[in-house]
């Protein structure tokens, strides 16, 4: 009589605790914060010398759902020497082609969020004179 009232007991104690242990794992499931979805996003940016002078390009992503603005401001040392604005719904290539001054040591580019002017990206590029 005690061997089965000491199974019967070990029985629901594995039980309970199995219970618990999946109760315990889809707590975790649920409450793991999900990744946080980058919106958008400058790939590929790069500055390529042409035969007539440079071209700033890069690929923009806008994962999205509806379409959203962007300025583009493009710099030649502290001076601004392009600013334009951009509609992007999924995706675009920015291509933007100048011939630098003489004396110019490098470029910048940097996209803002036109709604709230929150920088997006932002990288300078340093020119070489041959």
């Amino acid at each position: 009589m005690l061997k089965r009232i000491k199974q019967t007991n070990f029985k629901w104690v594995y039980a309970l605790s199995m219970v618990v242990l999946a109760s315990l794992l889809m707590a975790m499931v649920y409450y793991v914060p999900q990744a946080e979805k980058n919106y958008t996003e400058v790939r590929r940016a790069e500055l390529i010398k042409t035969s007539s002078g440079w071209a700033l390009q890069f690929d923009m992503l806008n994962d999205e759902d509806r379409k959203k603005e962007y300025t583009v401001v493009v710099t030649s040392d502290g001076r601004e020497v392009d600013r334009h604005d951009l509609v992007v719904h999924g995706g675009c290539k920015y291509k933007y082609s100048f011939i630098p001054r003489e004396d110019a040591q490098g470029v910048s580019f940097s996209v803002y969020n036109k709604a709230d002017s929150t920088i997006m990206a932002s990288d300078t590029y340093y020119l070489l004179n041959d």
